[in-house]
């Protein structure tokens, strides 16, 4: 058990260790009650880490807590980790009762605040969720992963100049790849600045970053990849699909992105090919993974089909709505702006790059004014008109 709690994670491969661990120590003691709590927090961080969204992975969780539970009703990790069960399945109700019952049991614990700060954002409660994620960096000012989660919130609603000061305090506690990433992410949205950006990825090692950004655990990673890397071909040519747990989905969008796109680039559409067939086996495997039936869009467009493109690009805010869902919403309707864009349906595309907007979200109007991908809208009224509205004044 003390080995699965200090196992230090920097691959899938060590998230998959302390597993293994915590099921040996429930193994050696099956009425160990903390330890069942404790693996199933280790199998919801493969699904919230977009290493495993499976339904067994969910299920697993649950026959851990439920364990748990049944062993010390009152035990507030297990509560704790209930939460973040009913807050993976959006039941956000079921999600905040247990993250209070775990708070009455242990009112000062930072991870517990964590909890339910995360649920707070995901339901779209902003001023209570960045309240509460502050709350956890005073109970626990040491944690350099709750400053980066606090600026990450801060950055959601576009209050850049405070977000940056929790992730200077992140990476001066422990310079992470995350926390390096959603700074970077901050410049970008803040000021569109990319070398400042790539600047502060020189302080990770970068193959290390990469792997991080790929994993789809950012909001607007692909974007941040396609900006931040796309004249760095060696980052991404040595990227293998172990690196990445056999994500051949990101795998071969990130080679798809490396090699261009376009007609002139043959060996680009035939990464966005391979893309393609494997979001539709993920999609036959898991029919409800709105960020999988996503990709699958941005691929069917890449290579033409428009009607596929569409209808799974839509059919992904359907499973998963900014109103369901304020993290990860915006990022499937920023893929469905996207597949608009590609298809040159340049009105739908700035239809859902208004909302984005007009929202909480890691876009900005900054943002949308530099990368090279929206250069066709820059001569159009509507997109002229929209980063006039939301441009945010310099000294910010």
């Amino acid at each position: 058990y003390l080995r699965g709690r200090e196992q230090r994670i920097t691959s899938p491969a060590d998230r998959n260790l302390r597993i293994a661990m915590y099921e040996k120590a429930v193994e050696l003691d099956p009425g160990f009650a903390q330890a069942y709590a404790a693996l199933a927090g280790a199998h919801l961080s493969m699904y919230w880490w977009y290493l495993d969204r499976t339904g067994e992975r969910l299920a697993s969780a649950k026959a851990a807590v439920d364990r748990a539970l049944q062993l010390d009703p009152d035990l507030p990790l297990a509560h704790s980790m209930l939460g973040k069960y009913y807050e993976a399945i959006k039941d956000f109700e079921r999600a905040e009762r247990h993250h209070l019952i775990a708070l009455a049991g242990q009112p000062n614990n930072a991870d517990f605040v964590l909890g339910l700060a995360s649920m707070q954002a995901r339901r779209g409660e902003w001023a209570q969720g960045i309240s509460s994620f502050k709350r956890a960096t005073v109970l626990n000012p040491r944690s350099s992963g709750l400053f980066w989660n606090t600026g990450a919130a801060l950055q959601f609603v576009r209050q850049y100049p405070e977000a940056e000061v929790y992730f200077d305090r992140a990476l001066a506690l422990s310079p992470t790849r995350m926390a390096a990433l959603f700074k970077a992410r901050l410049y970008l949205a803040w000021h569109g600045d990319v070398e400042r950006a790539r600047s502060v990825l020189e302080e990770v090692p970068e193959q290390v970053a990469l792997r991080t950004l790929l994993g789809g655990n950012i909001s607007g990673s692909r974007w941040l990849f396609r900006t931040l890397y796309h004249d760095l071909p060696e980052s991404v040519d040595t990227l293998t699909l172990q690196a990445l747990n056999g994500d051949s989905v990101t795998y071969y969008f990130a080679k798809a992105d490396l090699y261009g796109v376009g007609p002139a680039s043959e060996l680009a559409n035939a990464y966005h090919d391979s893309a393609r067939v494997a979001a539709e086996h993920r999609v036959e495997a898991e029919p409800e993974e709105a960020r999988i039936r996503s990709l699958l869009g941005i691929a069917h467009a890449r290579l033409g089909d428009r009607a596929s493109a569409v209808r799974e690009g839509t059919r992904a805010v359907e499973l998963m709505p900014i109103s369901r869902e304020a993290i990860d919403g915006p990022e499937i309707l920023a893929h469905l702006a996207e597949i608009y864009m590609i298809l040159g349906d340049y009105d739908l595309a700035i239809d859902q790059l208004e909302v984005l907007l007009s929202i909480p979200s890691w876009l900005s109007a900054a943002w949308l004014e530099f990368d090279p991908f929206w250069a066709p809208l820059r001569d159009h009224p509507r997109f002229q008109a929209l980063l006039d509205k939301y441009d945010q004044p310099a000294s910010n």
